[in-house]
């Protein structure tokens, strides 16, 4: 998966198990969906139209990573209500969000 080349320097948030859930160690490359909204954020834009447009655009059992510089916490519960479990890490600057449907 492109963008992930450091993922075993990141640490999972607080309150996340510590192992890669499965569904993220088995991932097929080709069924995961990046998004790097650094770029976005930096230039003072909101990310969130590009996040939705990502998750509208998601196919039966794909996966969007979203890579950002702060933890979106509000995102979680808007992913959740719309059936759709997370794992995510951070390496202390950037934060890897996976957002799949259990």
């Amino acid at each position: 998966m492109s963008g992930c080349s450091h993922a075993s320097e990141l640490q999972p948030t607080v309150g996340m198990s510590e192992e890669r859930p499965e569904f993220l160690t088995n991932a097929s490359p080709d069924r995961v969906v990046e998004l790097d909204v650094r770029p976005l954020v930096a230039g003072g834009s909101k990310p969130c139209g590009a996040i939705n447009l990502a998750i509208d655009q998601l196919h039966n059992g794909e996966i969007l990573h979203i890579i950002n510089s702060f933890q979106p916490g509000s995102l979680y519960q808007r992913m959740e209500q719309r059936g759709y479990d997370h794992w995510t890490e951070s390496n202390g600057t950037d934060w890897h969000i996976w957002f799949y449907k259990a």
